[in-house]
């Protein structure tokens, strides 16, 4: 079950499982850990677009717009980076406002994950899923097979 970028949310789980019955063993790995999101307008033409919606952007006030490489869709400019989710909607939805399409782009970077590792089985009759349950409702779970499942002993 995982990943998890937060022990006391993988404890939570941990103990829920062991609540159901279960011998959850927890194990850490790489991957990508939230950073954060990025407000960017995207599929620019080219640099010319760039730095014609970056200007426009500035003289409406947001100086802190910059043409970012370009991507695989085009080219294109961050509006921002917030930590907070709340806080890139608002500036989304100031950048509509000003006549652009805005995206916000969850951010990650490499870190360590947490997994926990348990053996399936089959629930009781009337038993409650443990899959039904999650310690903060914004998580999302879904079953999916578990990367370097093979190391865990």
């Amino acid at each position: 079950m995982g990943p998890f970028t937060d022990l006391d949310l993988t404890a939570q789980a941990t103990a829920m499982l062991k609540q159901d019955g279960y011998e959850p063993r927890q194990r850490p790995a790489s991957g990508a850990v939230p950073d954060g999101y990025m407000v960017v307008i995207r599929r620019l033409k080219n640099e010319a677009d760039q730095a014609r919606v970056v200007g426009r952007l500035n003289r409406g006030g947001l100086d802190d717009a910059f043409a970012i490489p370009k991507l695989e869709d085009g080219y294109a400019v961050s509006v921002g980076l917030f930590t907070q989710l709340r806080r890139a909607e608002r500036r989304g939805q100031v950048v509509d406002n000003m006549g652009f399409k805005s995206e916000i782009v969850e951010r990650t970077r490499p870190g360590t994950v947490y997994w926990i590792d348990f053996d399936l089985k089959t629930p009781a009759a009337g038993a409650a899923d443990p899959f039904t349950k999650t310690a903060d409702p914004s998580q999302k779970v879904q079953v999916v097979p578990c990367p370097g499942s093979a190391a865990v002993g």
